[in-house]
This record gives C-alpha cells, structure tokens and sequence, in this order.
C-alpha cells in the first residue's frame, strides 16, 4: 500500500511540471497574441467603419465580405443589437475576396462613402442589397444623396488602394482566410456563430 502511494504521488507531481515542449508552445502562444494584438492597433480608421460608443469599454473587430451570406447575416441579425449600446465600440474592416468579382470595387465604395462621410449609410444600404443584387458601388449609391463625382475620383484615387491594401497584409499577417473573422479581447473566432454563443463570448445582455 505504501509503495502504490508513493508511486501515485510522484505520478501527480510529475504531471504538474511542464515539460519542455509545454514551455515552448506556451511561449510560442503568448508571441502570437502579443502580435495579434499589435497588428490590431495597426488598423487605420481610414479603413474602417465604426460604430458604437468612442469610450467603450468592449471593442469588436469584424473582418467581412459584402457578398458573403453569413457576413451579411452577421451584419443584419447580430450587430444592430450593439449599435446604440454604450458598452461597445464595433468596428467593420473591408476584407477582399477575389472569387467575389465585385469584392474590391465595394470595399473601395464603403470607404470612399466614409471619406465623403456617409460609410454608415453605404454600409447600411449595401448590408440590405448586396447578397441579393450584386451590384457595384456606383449603382449602389444611386440609393444616397451623395457627391457622385467626388465618389467617382475617391474610388479613382492611390489612397484608397493603399488603404485597402494595408487591409489586406494585415489580414493576411492575422492568418485571416475566411469571413467573417470576429476579434474580442484579443480573442479570435472564424464564421458564424449561434447568436447566444456570440452574444455570450462578449458578454452581451439587452
């Protein structure tokens, strides 16, 4: 009985020291989130659209496709919730993907309605058609009262494409390849979640 004892104790404290490979996956870890989390702080506002309170004390990155059905199901079912809640701060990143042929040209189209100060409308507009129309962003904007002409030069221009650009290292550095790819809390999730899991994962309560 003695020896069975000694030998399960050593078993358990042998269990509770982390062997060199536990160490090294460990570190390796701690070096992805601190990267991910400064390649966040990389994102431009130029390149994005916010929503949600400024000083909030939960921040939300969405990285989405404007021709993705559950993208778009995630921007019409879940996010609305959060637009007006002082807690959270959303923040929409244009991700392009090349099998969609219009991908760049909205994400060029939401960015530049930003510049002209009307992303949240464009936003709001091409959320409701996209998926279903498949338009481009000039037919989209025939929805706004916009400057037509100042959106044409803006979707024309280097800046845009820089920015969209940057987007896209980012997201590549992020190892993002599918949408939409949410962040919380330095935390990653990829795809649609169930609508309580995700309310859950940030603690959402109406």
């Amino acid at each position: 009985m003695r020896t069975y004892i000694s030998f399960a104790v050593v078993l358990l404290l042998g269990g509770c020291i982390p062997s060199a490979e536990d160490e090294v996956a460990s570190a390796e870890l701690q070096k992805e989130l601190e990267n991910r989390e400064v390649l966040l702080q990389e994102l431009n506002a130029d390149g994005m659209i916010s929503f949600g309170a400024e000083n909030a004390e939960k921040e939300i990155i969405v990285f989405t496709e404007f021709h993705c059905k559950y993208c778009m199901e995630f921007s019409r079912e879940y996010l609305p919730a959060l637009k007006n809640h002082p807690e959270f701060l959303v923040k929409i990143v244009p991700f392009t993907l090349n099998k969609y042929p219009n991908s760049k040209n909205i994400n060029k189209g939401i960015l530049c309605a930003k510049q002209l100060e009307q992303g949240d409308q464009m936003y709001e507009v091409v959320t409701k058609n996209q998926e279903e129309k498949r338009l481009t962003a000039k037919e989209h904007i025939l929805e706004m009262e916009i400057d037509a002409e100042a959106f044409s030069v803006c979707m024309e221009s280097e800046e845009v494409e820089r920015v969209l650009t940057t987007n896209q290292d980012i997201a590549a550095n992020l190892n993002i390849e599918r949408v939409p790819t949410v962040f919380y809390n330095n935390e990653m999730k990829v795809g649609l979640p169930s609508q309580a899991d995700f309310f859950g994962w940030i603690g959402f309560t109406e």
